[in-house]
Formats: structure tokens, C-alpha cells, sequence
């Protein structure tokens, strides 16, 4: 008979057959679809984040060059323009290398409000080094940027958010930070550079202080972006680039001393290192838990097989053919799997939704993924393949002996040997794989426990920041005076315990810069090239954000112009310029070529601030006074007696009462904004623990369901036991031994499995041994727990047995 015409009949057979067992269906259609989704949803996260070509003309080409600092052991410094140009007109290994700077402006649309924008500043060389043209307008042309033109490129988004897709927004002139710009291009949907938050670019010349940067060696702010040029490999590039910059290091031994290039393929700057390292180890563990499922399956098949040994003999011997059993196996296993893949697509569609909701915003392309065929693919492959083999396995052992024989064979010996052994094996195998996923996540839980336990220096309880920009074209009205103002209204509100100003409180990197200062012994002076953050403050800023002082005095109301220099340093800087000295009272100066290099007298030490987030070890610091030293933006730092979230509203409406010129942004707390630092390891950590949590309760339920089956099958056994004299507890102690044996081999082999994946991650860990006793004990009591529980239960239907009854079932 066609295979066509005994597709039906063997579909609805099977359909029929698992009808007759729901729990059995239920149970490894969940399994099945729970590993299903896991791992798709997984795998098409890694694929969007990871795996996707970036957009633009052979990614792999693009390499990004950043400049190292020996002294300072700087790996990843920025660059300065000179020597980037000099890169540019010296190398032969790139066919086009350019420079690019990210920063923040405000557009005005018209008599509109005006709005912040992420703008990047590009050499007009950059759409023929990313081999991207706008999709509406043009590019801006080099000889626009060499003339300053105000002209821009709008990103495909921006195009549709802001200004609903008009095609007249070509030619319009907008408002950058008071000056005008033309809109002359639109890029591609799907296109982003060097971040998916860029909005505009403008050429580079448009930068406030570009007649400086365009002189400045050394380090500086610009990051460098080039294309390999036709069979140039990356090491021959790096070997070029390496010989120019020692060049220049002897040229200009002043501001080029010790700095040297790396060079890095743009997928791999893209992802970022952490977050490859995260995404890789979740893959691992979500394949694991995949196998556990395969492993779970298996072990439930090739026990319902063995219960169907005579079920398959009895057909045999009614005149059914072997071909006709195995074929109906078959359409009962593609059955199980189909669905199987169903529901699993749909728990992968509803983890994704979930990952893109509530997944960190720093893991790029994340809002891009979406369910990958291909993965869907493979793991429904894999679960067919583990479903086929194992339906199969028994029906084919089957088929060895006669039917005569099957039949006279007891229930209690269809069970063979190798058949118990690879049950046992699976189980092995499962609580192993379960063991490695739960101390992984106990020791990620520890590590993340020490990191949200370190101290940032901010001990307000109660903080709001309200982040501003102040127009620069009237920053010489006195960003100072507007400052004053807000800081006098605020502190007038109820509820409001301090208020102040800081250029930047979190997020703000650092560079290396020349500081002069004070030496030991009278007229002593000394110069030194330190990677450093300085920043504006206005008096009472650090009250507000509750940093402690360590020595001397905080700025005051008259610290002003005129008034002598001033400065405050972090003890970091305070050790790392006098160390074993009292800073109070010494002279510092930045010596580079900026406008207030006068000595500055320090007036007090504070206590060093993680403002980076609390993995990272605190930088030398300096503060200024806001008015010795104005800048255009900044937070305000308001200390509150409650929720600092509730005096939001009040605090932006009385900040836009001052000046509705000034972009104010939308207020946070420092809380919050703190905790979104640890926004990607929380994730990680809470995949890992659904993971852990998942394969520990497929472990249990796998063991469960053979330890409940393996009972069913030696209850003739049993029953000659207790015939004999035995005990019922003797036997339950012999059940449970058998299952904790097997359990004791996983967590043993599963143990040692996670001390060995752990120290491939190790870098992924803060302050935490990747042989955490603790949380290696905490996994194997869990498993160890829930394989008694998942043991004992099966155990102690044997206390209910009726020798007499069973012996003449049989």
C-alpha cells in the first residue's frame, strides 16, 4: 500500500494512542516545547545581537583603531585629530580610515520646542568607508565640511518619529544649538552609526572648538573608524599602523610619549566583549537545558516502549508486519514533535516579547530580535531526532524475539539490561546538566550580590536628577547665574532637604591630561600624565548626593570669578599627586592648552565615587567651581525627604520657569539610574536562574516518571520480595538507593562540569572565586532535595502492594 494512503490511518491511530495517555502526551509535549522555545528564543537573540551582518558594505572589512596608553595601561583611549590625519596620509593598508565624535545638541524644528538629539560629528569620507548612500537627498560633500556649511544627514527614524516621514524635510533648516542646518539627506531604514540613538549627522567641522581639535595630538575625543584595503589582513594593518604611531611618538615625544594603536574588527567593537561572553555562556546553558529535555524525553519513551514490548508482539502476532509497527511509531513521534514545535515557537515568540521589554537597553540590536527559523529548525530537528530514535529503540528490540515468546514473557523481564542502562544514563546525564546550570547561576547570584554590596560614595537616600542643556549661543549670559536661580526656587520647595549642580554625576569617562602641581619641599614642582575627569559643580553638590568630605572644606558662594582659583580632588587623585601629604592648600593646574590653566588652590578632598557603575574601580577626579568654571549642561542634585520620583513634576515645571529656553530633560532618580548599571547582569542573572530553575524541575520530573515506571514494571518482583518475608521499607530503601545513586553520579560529574565552564567566564564575575563552596553546596542540596523527593514518591507505592494480588495479576 502507498505510504500516501497509510499516512492518515497511522496519524490517527497515533493521535488515538496518545489520547489513551494524557499524562504521558502532557508531559512530553511541555518538555518538548519548554526546550523548544528556550532554545529558540536564545539562539535568535544571538543571531540579532551577535550573529547579523552590521549594515553596511562588507562589515567584515571595517576594522575601528583606538589608541593605548602605556603608562597609564589604557587599552581603549580615544584619539586625538592630528594623528589621526597622520594615520590617514602615512598608511597604505586601508582604502579610506576616518574619525567620528558622538555628542548631544539640541534642534529646534521652527518655533517648536526644542528637543535633544544624538548627533555625530564624521569626516564626509564616511559613507564611502561604511559604502552607504541616503535613500532621499544626498550625502554632504568634503568641500561642505572644509567650509563649515551647516548641513546634516537624517537618520531613517528620526525622519519617521520626529517628522512623520515628510520627503519635504529635504532642503528644511533646522536649529543646531543656535546655529542653522540644512537637512540635505535621508539614510537607509536599518542603518545606524556608530549607535542605533544617532539621530544626525553633521560634518565634523561644525564641532564649537574644531580650529583646537584639529591641532591636537596626543589623546583627544575622536574615535577612528577604517576599511581594510583589497588583501590586506588585519595583523598586516596593525603591523603598519603600529610602525606610524612609533613614528609619531618620536616626533612628538611631548604628547605622544607611550601611546600606541590597536586595532579591533568592528562586529566585535559593535557586540562589546562582556556582552558576547554573556550571550555565549546563556547559549550554553540554554542548550543544556535543551538537552535535558531530549534526555527527559528519552527516558519517558524508552519506558513506555518497554510497557508496549508486549503490545508490539501481540500485533506481530495477529499477521501486523514489522514495517507497519515501526511506521505507526514513526507517525506517533512526528506527531509529538509538530506540536511540540508549535508550542514551542509560540513560548519562544512570548520570550522574545518579554526580552525585548524588559531586556537592558546597552545590548545592541536586542529590539531586533525576533524568532529565527533556522533555530526554530534545528532544535524541532533534534527533538524529532531524539523522539524518533527513542520511540523506535524498544519496537526494534522488540522485533529480535519471536511473539510466541514476548507473550509468555513476564512484564517484569521485558525490561532488558541495555535498555535499564541507557534509562540510567539519561538520568545521569540530566541531573549533571541540571547541578552545572544551578551552581553556575548560585555563583553568578553571589557575584552580583557583592557588586550591588559595593560602595558607590553617594549615601543620599533620596536623590532626583534633572538633566539640562543650555543654549551655547548664550552660554556668555551665565549658565552660572541660571543655575543659581533654579538651586534658589528648588530649594524653596517642601520636601526638598538639598539642592546642586553637577556637570556630569554618572557616566562621565575620563582622558589623560598634563597636571601640573605642587611637589614636595618648597618650590617644588612636578608634571605628570594622568587619565582624569574634572567637573563643574555648584556649592552644595556634594551635601545633595551625600559624598562624604575627607579633608579641608566644600566649595562655597564665594567661589567665584575673581575670588582666588580653587579646586577639590577624590582621594584617588589626592594619593596618586601627594602621596603620604596633606593635599589642602597645594597647587594644581591642567596644563593643555585650555583657557584657566592659572594655579588652583585645593580647598578639600572627597571620598572616590564609582560613577561608571559599581564594577568599575573609581577614577581620579577633580571638581571645579561652576562659576570659576561654566559649563552649558548638567543635572541638578536635589536630596529629598521622600520618593525623589513624587517631586519630579514640581521640580521640572520650577526648573522651566526660569528659562523655557533650556532643555530640561526628564528627571530620575539617582537610584534608578545607579540600578541600571546592573540592568545587564540582572538580566543574564535572571535568564540564568529560570534556566537553572527549568532544567531542575525537568530533572526532577524526568526521574520522577522513570523511578514511577521502573516501579510499575518490578512489581512482580516486589511481590515475590514481600511473598519472601521482606520488609516494605527495605524495598523502598532499594528504590530510593537506586535513584540517589544515579542522582549522586550527576551531581558529582555536573559539580565538576560547572568549576571548568565557570573558569572560561571567569571575567564575568566580581570579587567571586569561580569555586564558590557556598553556591556549589546550595546547587547539590537543591538537586540532591529534589531528586529525593522525585525518588521517595514512586518508593512508596510499594508500602501499598498486595503480594497476593500482584503475584496473580501475573
Amino acid at each position: 500500500m502507498p505510504l500516501g494512503k497509510n499516512l492518515l490511518p497511522d496519524l490517527g491511530y497515533a493521535w488515538r494512542s496518545l489520547r489513551r495517555n494524557p499524562g504521558f502526551a502532557a508531559l512530553v509535549l511541555l518538555t518538548l516545547a519548554l526546550g523548544i522555545g528556550a532554545a529558540t528564543a536564545m539562539f535568535s537573540v544571538v543571531r540579532a545581537v551577535w550573529l547579523r551582518p552590521l549594515p553596511y558594505r562588507d562589515p567584515d572589512r571595517l576594522v575601528v583603531i583606538k589608541s593605548t596608553l602605556r603608562k597609564e595601561g589604557l587599552a581603549d583611549s580615544s584619539s586625538a585629530y592630528a594623528n589621526i590625519a597622520d594615520w590617514r596620509r602615512e598608511s597604505h593598508a586601508f582604502s579610506g580610515l576616518v574619525a567620528y565624535d558622538g555628542t548631544q545638541v539640541l534642534i529646534r524644528d521652527g518655533q517648536a520646542e526644542a528637543q535633544q538629539v544624538e548627533v555625530t560629528m564624521i569626516d564626509p569620507g564616511m559613507w564611502d568607508v561604511l559604502g552607504v548612500e541616503p535613500v532621499l537627498g544626498r550625502r554632504f560633500t568634503a568641500n561642505e565640511a572644509e567650509h563649515r556649511d551647516g548641513v546634516a544627514v537624517l537618520s531613517y527614524n528620526s525622519w519617521q518619529n520626529r517628522f512623520g516621514g515628510d520627503p519635504g524635510i529635504i532642503g528644511r533648516r533646522l536649529v543646531m544649538d543656535g546655529r542653522p542646518i540644512e537637512v540635505v539627506g535621508i539614510m537607509p531604514r536599518g542603518f545606524f552609526f556608530p549607535v542605533k540613538q544617532t539621530e544626525l549627522w553633521v560634518p565634523m567641522s561644525l564641532k564649537s572648538d574644531w580650529d583646537e581639535a584639529r591641532l591636537t595630538r596626543g589623546t583627544d575625543s575622536w574615535h577612528v573608524t577604517a576599511r581594510l584595503a583589497p588583501g590586506v589582513t588585519l595583523d598586516k594593518a596593525g603591523a603598519e599602523l603600529t610602525g606610524i604611531a612609533a613614528n609619531l611618538e618620536r616626533t612628538y615625544p611631548d604628547v605622544n610619549e607611550g601611546l600606541g594603536v590597536r586595532l579591533v574588527p568592528q562586529t566585535l567593537e559593535f557586540t562589546g566583549r562582556p556582552v558576547r561572553q554573556g550571550l555565549l555562556f546563556l547559549s550554553g546553558a540554554v542548550f543544556a537545558l535543551l538537552l535535558i529535555a531530549c534526555g527527559n524525553v528519552a527516558s519517558l519513551l524508552l519506558v513506555r516502549g518497554t510497557v508496549r514490548q508486549r503490545e508490539f508482539a501481540v500485533r506481530e502476532a495477529v499477521g501486523a508486519s514489522r514495517l507497519r509497527v515501526v511506521r505507526q511509531l514513526l507517525a506517533e513521534a512526528g506527531l509529538l514533535a509538530v506540536v511540540a514545535s508549535l508550542l514551542g515557537g509560540g513560548l519562544a515568540e512570548v520570550a522574545l516579547r518579554a526580552v525585548r521589554a524588559f531586556g537592558p537597553g546597552d545590548i545592541p540590536r536586542l529590539d531586533e530580535a525576533a524568532v529565527d527559523i533556522g533555530a526554530l529548525a534545528f532544535s524541532t530537528m533534534l527533538s524529532l531526532a531524539c523522539v524518533v530514535l527513542f520511540s523506535l529503540l524498544p519496537a526494534l528490540t522488540t522485533t529480535r524475539a519471536t511473539p510466541l515468546a514476548m507473550l509468555r514473557a513476564g512484564r517484569g523481564q521485558s525490561a532488558t539490561a541495555g535498555s535499564r542502562r541507557l534509562r540510567s544514563a539519561f538520568v545521569v546525564m540530566e541531573f549533571a546538566l541540571a547541578v552545572a546550570l544551578l551552581v553556575s547561576s548560585a555563583v553568578f547570584f553571589r557575584s552580583f550580590q557583592r557588586l550591588a554590596e559595593v560602595d558607590s560614595g553617594y549615601h543620599a537616600p533620596h536623590v532626583l536628577l534633572v538633566g539640562f542643556i543650555f543654549p551655547r549661543e548664550r552660554h556668555s549670559e551665565g549658565v552660572d547665574r541660571y543655575v543659581s536661580d533654579v538651586l534658589e526656587r528648588v530649594r524653596a520647595l517642601p520636601g526638598v532637604v538639598a539642592a546642586g549642580f553637577g556637570e556630569e554625576v554618572l557616566f562621565g569617562g575620563v582622558r589623560p591630561r598634563d597636571l601640573v602641581f605642587d611637589g614636595a619641599g618648597a618650590g617644588g614642582r612636578n608634571q605628570v600624565r594622568l587619565p582624569v575627569r574634572f567637573d563643574s559643580v555648584a556649592p552644595d553638590f556634594f551635601q545633595a548626593a551625600g559624598v562624604a568630605l575627607r579633608a579641608g572644606r566644600f566649595f562655597t558662594a564665594h567661589d567665584v570669578p575673581g575670588s582666588a582659583r580653587v579646586v577639590m580632588v577624590n582621594e584617588l587623585l589626592a594619593r596618586r599627586l601627594w602621596p603620604g601629604q596633606d593635599p589642602i592648600g597645594r597647587r594644581l593646574q591642567v596644563s593643555e592648552g585650555e583657557a584657566g590653566d592659572n594655579w588652583a588652590t585645593v580647598v578639600g578632598v572627597v571620598a572616590d565615587l564609582r560613577r561608571q557603575g559599581p564594577d568599575r574601580e573609581p577614577v581620579a577626579q577633580g571638581f571645579w567651581p561652576l562659576a570659576q568654571r561654566p559649563e552649558s549642561g548638567g543635572s541638578f542634585v536635589i536630596a529629598t525627604a521622600g520618593d525623589p520620583t513624587a517631586m519630579a513634576a514640581a521640580v521640572r515645571a520650577t526648573v522651566l520657569g526660569v528659562d523655557r529656553t533650556v532643555l530640561v530633560k526628564t528627571p530620575n532618580s539617582l537610584r534608578n539610574l545607579q540600578e541600571s548599571l546592573l540592568a545587564g547582569r540582572r538580566f543574564n542573572l535572571g535568564l540564568m536562574g529560570f534556566f537553572a530553575i527549568a532544567a531542575v524541575t525537568l530533572a526532577g520530573v524526568g526521574i520522577f516518571g522513570l523511578m514511577s515506571y521502573s516501579v510499575t514494571l518490578r512489581f512482580p518482583e516486589f511481590g515475590i520480595r514481600l511473598a519472601l518475608g521482606a520488609q516494605p521499607q527495605s524495598i523502598v530503601r532499594l528504590v530510593l538507593g537506586e535513584g540517589l545513586r544515579l542522582a549522586g553520579y550527576g551531581i558529582v560529574i555536573g559539580a565538576a562540569g560547572a568549576g571548568v565552564a565557570l573558569r572560561g567566564f571567569a571575567t564575568l564575575l566580581f570579587n567571586t572565586s569561580t569555586i564558590d563552596p557556598l553556591a556549589f553546596a546550595a546547587g547539590a542540596v537543591v538537586v540532591g532535595g529534589v531528586a529525593v523527593l522525585a525518588c521517595y514518591l514512586p518508593a512508596r507505592r510499594v508500602l501499598q502492594l498486595n503480594p497476593v494480588s500482584t503475584l496473580q495479576a501475573e
